[in-house]
């Protein structure tokens, strides 16, 4: 390639019918009178690398699949540069771009008003009693505006002085989930109402005890 050194990441087949790979340096050299007069290739196994490799991103396709069925997204916020970063579950769950500015204020602005003070009071709590991130609240997505229930985990990192550093966690839109335990909360609420107007109660029977 015009008398200019070449490396590479080339796949062979063994003579067992393996393949192999090696990581290639292609070096031309020159005769006195600068025409080219040999080429040396230095070459390095690099198969357990690559397999390595594979086997890594096998992984994250895996973790991607399962956080889209499980609507579950991971973060890592940096807490001293104030920058956050995520899969792109968690985008899709919040409704951002993926080249979106990401730092405290754009997660604030996500979470609906009424939430934004419990959010807000939690995370300084627990952050100063280092104990774990753990909130159900409301968000309303960037991109359509729609109002979604997610569960939020993480935990903190703390540099040798007690100071915050990081917080890690996941995020899961659990708006189906809780939209069945406010609607059994109401039912359940609708019939106390109806048994103190009637003035009955309820009772529950164990036929195998008999009672």
């Amino acid at each position: 390639s015009a008398g200019k050194s070449w490396r590479g990441e080339i796949c062979n087949l063994s003579r067992q019918n393996k393949y192999y790979w090696v990581d290639t340096i292609i070096t031309p050299f020159f005769d006195k009178k600068g025409r080219i007069e040999r080429y040396v290739s230095i070459r390095t196994d690099i198969t357990s690398r690559k397999e390595a490799e594979f086997a890594l991103q096998r992984s994250q396709k895996a973790l991607l699949q399962a956080q889209n069925t499980a609507r579950i997204g991971n973060y890592t916020y940096d807490i001293v540069k104030d920058q956050w970063q995520c899969s792109s579950t968690l985008d899709d769950i919040f409704g951002l771009d993926a080249d979106a500015v990401k730092n405290m204020d754009t997660w604030v602005n996500l979470v609906v008003p009424e939430h934004r003070n419990l959010v807000q009071n939690h995370f300084v709590q627990v952050m100063q009693d280092h104990k774990e991130f753990n909130l159900d609240h409301q968000i309303k997505r960037k991109s359509d505006g729609a109002v979604r229930w997610v569960m939020g985990i993480g935990n903190f990192s703390y540099d040798s002085e007690g100071r915050p550093l990081a917080l890690d966690g996941v995020i899961q839109d659990i708006t189906e989930r809780k939209e069945i335990e406010l609607r059994l909360k109401e039912n359940e609420d609708l019939l106390n109402d109806a048994q103190r107007t009637a003035r009955i109660g309820s009772y529950v029977t164990d036929i195998s005890k008999g009672v």
